[in-house]
This record gives structure tokens, sequence and C-alpha cells, in this order.
């Protein structure tokens, strides 16, 4: 096993401990509020792993009212999950709000045989990301050329997978690239090999469950056009966009929320 591999899995474990006493076990995309609502449905589709198995993933979908077509968005949730019943609704609204099909991954709702307790890790994310931007690409009212990712926590990293072509535990099954990308608060490895598509990253300095230092020290290799910026929050922790977290900060929140939308707009919906 790699280090790599290895710093994973020790984030992983204590995420796991972490988690077991907020999450409940059984959880799925149906029990999201917005699924029960009405406001979103869900969907599944298939994924690799990294044997080559294909694997059925859940997931929720949201859209615009409209025939559209609309651009895509592919969002990822962090360590703990999807979290029902909330399932991320307030950046799942947003981004309908903003005229994008947006579809929320559940990338624990399959198991990975080859993993450490058959849990995902950011590689098997970042692979059904892109195999849900597929997913989105076949649908009559997404742009399948204007599908951008965002990403959480764990999520992020697999963000920063997604649109680099960094060393992995198995190689990507990918097609067309992401338009755009941003992560927040992800856990940053040692480099960005190659990045493809425009990112944007925040995180809080104050971060004790992923690192700002690591996020600033990346070494990141691209071709001059593609963008890329680290927005740095001074005196912010993690989870600092959740309004359920002790470490909510309204003012990176609100300034994140901004950003972002300039960001996605500029690739996205021009």
């Amino acid at each position: 096993m790699n280090n790599r591999q290895t710093i994973v899995n020790m984030i992983l474990l204590v995420f796991a401990v972490f988690a077991a006493a907020s999450i409940t076990v059984d959880a799925n995309v149906t029990d999201c509020a917005v699924v029960v609502n009405g406001e979103a449905t869900a969907v599944s589709f298939t994924t690799k792993t990294e044997g080559g198995k294909t694997l059925p993933v859940d997931a929720v979908l949201m859209k615009p009212d409209g025939k559209g077509p609309f651009p895509g968005m592919v969002l990822l949730h962090g360590h703990l999950g999807l979290y029902p019943p909330r399932c991320y609704e307030g950046a799942l609204r947003l981004f309908v709000e903003l005229g994008y099909v947006s579809l929320l991954i559940d990338s624990d709702s399959t198991p990975r045989p080859s993993r450490w307790q058959g849990k995902y890790s950011s590689d098997d994310q970042a692979q059904d990301a892109h195999k849900g931007k597929d997913f989105l690409s076949t649908l009559p009212y997404v742009m399948p050329q204007k599908v951008g990712i965002i990403g959480w926590s764990l999520g992020g990293a697999a963000v920063i997978e997604a649109v680099s072509n960094n060393p992995r535990v198995f190689l990507l099954e990918k097609n067309a690239p992401f338009i755009a990308a941003v992560a927040i608060y992800p856990i940053c490895y040692k480099e960005i090999r190659e990045l493809e598509t425009p990112l944007l990253i925040f995180i809080g300095e104050k971060d004790t469950r992923t690192s700002a230092f690591a996020c600033k020290n990346l070494k990141v290799t691209k071709e001059d056009e593609i963008e890329y910026q680290l927005i740095v929050y001074p005196n912010v922790g993690h989870l600092y966009d959740a309004q359920v977290s002790s470490n909510y900060d309204a003012a990176a929140s609100q300034d994140t929320v901004v950003r972002l939308k300039l960001f996605f707009t500029k690739y996205l919906q021009r």
C-alpha cells in the first residue's frame, strides 16, 4: 500500500468513528427530504471499481423548471455521506435556482469490494463523478458540453482527482473533461498533475480536518490558459459553510457562494 493510500485510510478511520454516531447506517437517497417532498428524483447509474467491475450507484437528481437545455452540475458529498434528510439540499436548491441540472452522487450507496471495510475513496468518488457526468449527458434537457463539478471535504479531494492526471490506485475511465470545478475544504495531496479543468479551491486557515497548509503547498502543473485559484479564509475552520456546524462562518460562506457563482457562470453559462 502506498503512502498516499495509507494517509487516506487513516483519515477515513478517524472520520468513521465520528460518523458512526452521526448518520443512520441504512440511510439512502430516498430518505432525502428533497426526494420525499418531490423537489428531486432518486436515480441510479453504473460506475466502475478498481477491479473494473460495474456497480450501481445512487444519486439525487434535481432540475430547473422548463425544457432546457441547461448546464449540468455534479455534486460530491464529504466523508459523512449524504446525511439524510438534509442531503446537501441548500446546495442543490442553489444550483437549480442558478439554472443547473444538479446530480448529487451517493458514493456510499454501493460497497467497494477492494477497499478498506468496503468504503469508497476519493478515487472512487472521482470515478463516480465521471460516470455521473456521462449520465447527465444522456438527459435531453442537459447540455452535455457544459457540465461542472463541486465537492466538499473528501468529495473536494475527489474533485481534484477528477480534473487532474495524478497518480492513482486505478486509472479513471472518463470521456470529456469537466468544464469547471470547485473544491471546498478538500484533502490536498502533494500535487495536481496536468490540471485539465479550471479549478477553484476554498479552505479555512484554521481547518483541523483538512489542511490549508497542504493546499497552499500543492505543486500544480497545467497549461497557462487553465485557471487555478486557491482562496484561504483567515480564522475559519472546517465545515465553515454549514449552518449546523459550530465552525459556521457567515461571511466566509457568503463570499464562497458569490465567488463560485461567478466562476461557474464564466465557464458554464456563456
